[in-house]
């Protein structure tokens, strides 16, 4: 489980929950919906472009719960 903002931050709106999940050379990545550039789902990195990133946050599941932790 993971947890990462979701604007996009090339186009500026909040997009990245309709992205297609996947993975890129095994590293879980959702990709935007808009331009594709590829995020890291454990960091938030662009894979695409090193200038972009998103926010992530750490997330822990407990019996059945998933708690993230924000700021």
């Amino acid at each position: 489980v993971y947890a990462l903002d979701g604007v996009d931050p090339l186009a500026g709106v909040a997009v990245l929950g309709r992205g297609l999940v996947g993975d890129a050379g095994g590293e879980p990545v959702v990709a935007s919906p808009l331009y594709k550039q590829r995020y890291a789902l454990m960091d938030g990195r662009c894979l695409d472009d090193p200038a972009l990133s998103v926010s992530c946050w750490p997330v822990r599941l407990d019996e059945g719960a998933v708690w993230v932790q924000l700021g």
